[in-house]
């Protein structure tokens, strides 16, 4: 399975911290969403904003089940995982990608992640945050760092 990444896991140091074994990666660009900031943290979610805008990601090749299985607990109860079709310099490829459940769209904000200001300043401390992820912590590390009582409701 090929997966498309846009946040914390594009980083070497994060994705090496979830997946012990290399895997190949190449650049990708997915047409039609807009990567912006989860409220009252670091890392970013997938937005689908129809015939508009793009984002720049890592696409990591040959996963394999228990690689998948360890990403989606990894990223939680938040997200779900979709299929993409994304742009590389050898054409198109098909991905699975990340993005807030309906549920939890509640907790995106306007701003844009700003990749760089994550890798200068945010890196470290997400790394230390993380160091001791376990899959049986059942997907509820993400949600822990919310400061706020703001109840996940439907948009829709």
């Amino acid at each position: 399975m090929n997966l498309f990444t846009y946040g914390s896991l594009m980083f070497p140091a994060v994705w090496q911290q979830l997946i012990s074994q290399t895997r190949p990666s190449c650049l990708g660009f997915v047409a039609n969403f807009n990567r912006r900031l989860i409220f009252l943290d670091t890392y970013p979610v997938l937005i689908h904003t129809p015939n508009n805008g793009g984002v720049l990601g890592k696409i990591y090749t040959q996963l394999n089940a228990a690689d998948i299985a360890r990403l989606d607990e990894f990223e939680g109860e938040i997200y779900q995982r979709i299929s993409v079709q994304a742009h590389t310099e050898g054409g198109y490829i098909s991905c699975q990608t990340y993005i807030p459940k309906p549920s939890y769209q509640i907790l995106t904000t306007q701003d844009p992640w700003q990749g760089g200001l994550f890798s200068r300043l945010l890196l470290p401390i997400f790394l230390t945050r993380y160091a001791h992820f376990e899959p049986t912590n059942q997907c509820t590390h993400r949600l822990a760092n919310l400061e706020t009582s703001v109840e996940p409701r439907n948009l829709s």
